[in-house]
């Protein structure tokens, strides 16, 4: 750590960011909320039909588990938050 005293206050923050010694930002993600979610679901889902008033239980297997991997999906391409996707339900 010596060296640090010869480094430079931009040299040092870089140094530290590289190494993870901040904490990460907060990433901004296209998709913030739950509405959003379901809304590009059912958009990306032309063969399913919402019906205003079923809650994700009311929904047949196959549109469940589309759902599920649709969520899975959007968290893994960086599009929603993991906190984003492990609370949001059809």
């Amino acid at each position: 750590m010596a060296c640090v005293k010869y480094m430079s206050e931009d040299d040092v923050a870089d140094m530290c960011h590289a190494n993870e010694f901040f904490a990460e930002e907060e990433e901004e993600f296209p998709i913030e909320d739950e509405d959003e979610v379901r809304a590009a679901f059912w958009e990306a889902h032309p063969q399913y039909t919402e019906v205003d008033g079923q809650t994700q239980n009311d929904y047949p297997t196959d549109i469940r588990v589309a759902f599920c991997d649709y969520v899975d999906y959007l968290q893994k391409d960086g599009q929603i938050s993991e906190e984003l996707a492990g609370e949001v339900t059809l």
